[in-house]
């Protein structure tokens, strides 16, 4: 069975099925090493900048040599964004006797609501290409999100790590699904952050050490959601 099909005349018809999902950005990548990002990750890795966050360190070659997955078929990229900046509200936000919650956390929780999404979507493209495989992820797998949200034109990387996009700014959620069929890529976003050290400056633990880095244990979302250390 051939799986390596082209999805290139339906990626029209992939971006409108999306929106109808409920995503706001679509773009797609062609798998290739990615030799630098790979390199900046062991770099931070080697730093200790992901704390005690070890599965981190697991499974390199799933992370570094995306096309070994799908029975080592897989080709391309799709890479999804959805809006999480809604007109929903947060009661008795940042007040004496409340915190301030992320915005991100004001709905259901994103790990159940994109996946079934993208059931739907993999459904779909089966619809146009039945020997097509798919495997999706939403920050679940040792996967390069951002990295492969750049490639396929979703934002730009900001000096706070996460991706920007135009439109949406950094509130979005990120999901990817690979694919065996050949795909084109679309036109990546270039930098635009500039001179601009705005990120760097309103970080209250300074967990920024550098532009585009982020030092684990000196972040707030480390502390309060990953770190397993007894408080």
């Amino acid at each position: 069975m051939n799986t390596n099909a082209s999805l290139n005349v339906h990626k029209a018809d992939i971006v409108s099925f999306a929106r109808e999902l409920g995503f706001d950005l679509v773009g797609f990548a062609r798998l290739v090493a990615p030799q630098a990002a790979e390199e900046l990750y062991r770099e931070w890795l080697a730093r200790g900048f992901h704390a005690d966050m070890r599965y981190l360190e697991s499974n390199p070659e799933q992370r570094f040599q995306p096309t070994s997955m799908l029975d080592g078929n897989a080709r391309s990229v799709i890479v999804l964004g959805m809006n999480y900046n809604t007109n929903a509200s947060h009661e008795d936000e940042d007040t004496a006797e409340h915190g301030k919650i992320s915005r991100y956390a004001w709905g259901d929780d994103y790990h159940l609501v994109i996946p079934p999404l993208l059931e739907k979507l993999a459904a779909y493209v089966k619809t146009l290409s039945p020997s097509i495989q798919t495997r999706h992820y939403v920050d679940t797998g040792a996967v390069l999100e951002k990295h492969w949200a750049v490639q396929a034109g979703i934002g730009w990387q900001g000096k706070h790590s996460n991706i920007i996009s135009r439109s949406l700014g950094s509130f979005f959620f990120i999901g990817v699904m690979f694919t065996t069929a050949d795909c084109s890529a679309d036109a990546e976003i270039p930098d635009f952050c500039g001179s601009c050290t705005a990120c760097l400056d309103a970080c209250p633990t300074q967990a920024i050490v550098e532009p585009y880095v982020v030092e684990a244990s000196r972040c707030l979302s480390y502390w309060t959601i990953e770190s397993r250390a007894e408080s």
